[in-house]
């Protein structure tokens, strides 16, 4: 009897406590340059650090940058929306891997939103924002620049790899809007995931602008390519497809590049009402190992080698 009691009053004590910890959570918390991590990130009292707010935010809850300040690097596991004031200059940075690492439950939704995250002068991190696992993640307004490291083919300012492959049925899900990626290593990198990216920018990245490898499905609109040291847009390896429109690909190695390892077509590129000038060469698919496919409604020239589609597809 006597162990009895004590087991429930240990298991008791264990809710309590747990039921302690919910209720001190809020369900949107703050942060400023002038606050304190010993706070309860209320809006009278935020927190300094991002990392401080997160255990003090309710699960589907919101963090919101209130002054321009750095409020360090963040881990996400749980559904949470982070994101800046307007007119506040957030920056997530730090000298580890990767300042925003997204390892959230299958089911949970992720928001960034007005963030700028950068990696600066001896800080070693070579991926801005790595999206591990979640339900969905949503990239809004935001700048990621300077995770170029010569040592790695894969740094990356967003970095989506996700186990198993992508399909048009429930899956992870990646959506990025009004989002600019520049002198990354490469600008966005998607392996297994559904992603569409929406007026956003891809500048001056070494590898490729946007790097769709194995398993990916990926809609690109209203969007700019340029700069990037050797593909605008690199689709290759097997089961990827990407559906572009109405984008301008410009002063690129190679423009558009669509390829696998084996003959295929592995990589699937569909074009429509794009601009792909200015480029060494305009469009690639080698040896028949990729296809990238046109409407009939883009414009392709004045690049050194225009290149051409694999074919045509009768617009309906």
């Amino acid at each position: 009897m006597r162990k009895r009691v004590i087991k429930f009053s240990a298991a008791l004590g264990m809710s309590l406590a747990l039921a302690s910890v919910a209720a001190a959570q809020l369900p949107r918390t703050f942060v400023s340059s002038t606050g304190s991590d010993a706070n309860d990130c209320s809006r009278n009292s935020p927190c300094r650090s991002l990392s401080a707010a997160i255990p003090k935010t309710q699960a589907g809850g919101e963090i919101t940058a209130l002054d321009s300040a750095a409020y360090g690097p963040v881990t996400i596991a749980k559904p949470l929306t982070i994101q800046a004031a307007p007119g506040a200059h957030a920056i997530l940075g730090g000298a580890r891997a990767t300042p925003v690492v997204v390892s959230a439950g299958a089911s949970d939704r992720v928001v960034l939103r007005n963030l700028y995250i950068s990696r600066i002068g001896t800080e070693t991190a070579t991926r801005g924002i790595s999206f591990n696992s979640g339900g969905v993640l949503h990239i809004e307004n935001c700048v990621v620049s300077g995770f170029n490291d010569a040592s790695t083919s894969f740094d990356a300012g967003i970095y989506a790899s996700l186990s198993g492959t992508a399909t048009d049925g429930p899956g992870p899900r990646l959506f990025i809007k009004d989002t600019i990626t520049r002198d990354n290593g490469t600008g966005i990198y998607l392996r297994g995931v559904v992603a569409s990216i929406d007026h956003s920018r891809m500048e001056n990245n070494g590898i490729a602008g946007v790097w769709a490898d194995h398993g990916s499905v990926l809609t690109i609109r209203d969007s700019l390519m340029a700069g990037n040291a050797s593909y605008g847009l690199q689709a290759y390896s097997g089961n990827v497809t990407v559906h572009m429109e109405n984008c301008v690909v410009t002063n690129n190695s190679t423009g558009l590049y669509a390829a696998g390892p084996t003959p295929g077509p592995n990589a699937r590129i569909y074009v429509s009402h794009t601009m792909i000038a200015g480029n060494e060469i305009g469009l690639s698919w080698p040896g028949f190992l990729g296809a990238i496919y046109s409407f009939g409604n883009n414009r392709v020239g004045n690049n050194g080698t225009d290149g051409t589609f694999t074919s045509t597809i009768e617009e309906q």
